[in-house]
């Protein structure tokens, strides 16, 4: 069984945590325009990433929240840009292609632009007003939590950032308690052509990020992510013997849409594995505050997932056969 690194988890955790001060700073000064719409955009991971708040940010801001690929936002919105236009811009090295041309773009522009980048001293440093770094990732999702909650003026945001900063041991306990039935779910899929994960809310973006960047990009594998809402209009009538199909269930109102996806493959289909988020107990998060934290603590499970993957394939990172080897 691969064991759950904990020490550089909260290695990096701590220093994600010294961001904090600099997030409120910079939310304090957007607050002194008057914003009218936002933009958030990314490639790869990054894109994912924005998609936890959506649910959020629809429901308590008055304004639109858009969440964009650089290519198509420049197709569809940089000729329309206001000046009450908020940028926020997700990257893990700062020098992708196409987030780095956009950026040098928008900066001739009025705009406010924030970055939240992962590397320290990237090139996309000198297009942006403000860098939140995110160390372990391209949008570090506790930061960003941070962030919409202090943005929108959560009532309660200061004990949300106490009990972030004790998230570290919460979320280090339950991946170890998970790690028997991580290292299973990935050997039960070993052997399958073709993985199927479902799940809706705000852990989709995550699960479209495991199938996409990790997966596939990195092992190589098949996988089709789902909506659970999606999944009776369509892939359903995939379901048989040979599909691996593995659920992540929401611990909040989303909780029945996935329960009853996974109740039809219980009775359809033969291989199911499910991730469900009441089994992240995290004794230090308040229950109101558990949704929030659940897309960042699904993040590190598939981190986890994904190094277990490679002690049995070999593949990383490392041995992909065309991201950043070709030209394209």
């Amino acid at each position: 069984m691969i064991y759950y690194n904990e020490d550089e988890f909260k290695e990096q955790y701590e220093k994600v945590l010294s961001q904090i001060p600099t997030v409120l700073e910079i939310v304090d000064e957007i607050k002194k325009h008057n914003i009218k719409r936002i933009f958030m955009i990314g490639s790869g991971g990054a894109y994912t990433k924005f998609y936890s708040i959506v649910s959020y940010m629809n429901k308590h801001y008055c304004y639109p929240v858009i969440i964009e690929f650089p290519s198509q936002f420049q197709e569809v919105y940089l000729e329309n840009l206001c000046s009450s236009d908020l940028i926020i811009l997700g990257t893990k090295t700062g020098s992708t292609d196409e987030i780095l041309s956009l950026a040098k773009i928008l900066n001739k522009n009025k705009n406010i632009i924030v970055g939240f980048i992962g590397d320290d001293r990237t090139p996309i440093d000198n297009f942006v007003h403000y860098k939140i770094q995110s160390y372990m990732t391209d949008v570090h999702l506790s930061l960003l939590w941070i962030f919409i909650l202090s943005l929108t003026n959560y009532s309660d945001i200061s004990n949300f950032i106490e009990e972030v900063k004790l998230l570290k041991n919460d979320l280090s306990d339950a991946i170890k308690s998970l790690s028997e039935k991580a290292n299973n779910l990935v050997l039960n899929n070993l052997d399958k052509n073709y993985q199927m994960w479902i799940s809706s809310g705000d852990l989709f973006g995550e699960v479209r990020c495991f199938c996409n960047y990790m997966l596939e990009e990195i092992q190589w594998r098949k996988a089709q992510y789902v909506h659970s809402c999606e999944f009776f209009h369509g892939p359903l009538e995939v379901v048989d013997q040979d599909i691996s199909f593995n659920i992540v269930i929401n611990r909040d109102s989303n909780r029945e849409i996935d329960l009853r996806v996974a109740n039809f493959i219980k009775k359809y289909g033969n291989s199911l594995n499910i991730i469900d988020m009441k089994d992240f107990e995290l004794p230090n998060i308040s229950n109101k505050h558990k949704k929030f934290v659940d897309s960042y603590s699904l993040n590190i499970l598939f981190d986890y997932l994904l190094e277990i993957y490679t002690n049995y394939t070999n593949l990383s990172s490392k041995t992909r056969k065309y991201y950043r080897k070709v030209k394209y």
